[in-house]
């Protein structure tokens, strides 16, 4: 959890202080989306690997908890959404003029 709130807060503390641009809020949320894309996929990989037959009768669900998943893959999806809602917030600062624009 700490991970999320991290990941949450920086992004739009940094925009606060320093001021941002939209390139600035709409990488961090682009950042985000390919790390929790890249969190996904490694569940999928891990889970393939390490216990297969939980993903052919849809019993994955039942993989948690159990050491199967590093917890450094859940800690990148954590960060990843974190991220993209940091950088959605930022934009919305921007949009509402909450934030400096520095162009």
């Amino acid at each position: 959890m700490p991970w999320l709130l991290l990941a949450l807060i920086t992004p739009v503390v940094v925009a606060w202080n320093d001021g941002s641009t939209y390139v600035f809020a709409l990488s961090v949320t682009g950042i985000g989306i390919a790390m929790y894309m890249a969190n996904m996929t490694l569940i999928y990989v891990y889970i393939k690997h390490r216990a297969p037959s939980a993903l052919g009768d849809d019993t994955w669900a039942d993989t948690a908890g159990k050491g199967i998943v590093p917890q450094w893959v859940s800690a990148l999806g954590l960060i990843g959404t974190g991220l993209i809602l940091s950088g959605l917030i930022v934009v919305v600062l921007l949009y509402g003029g909450y934030v400096v624009n520095r162009v």
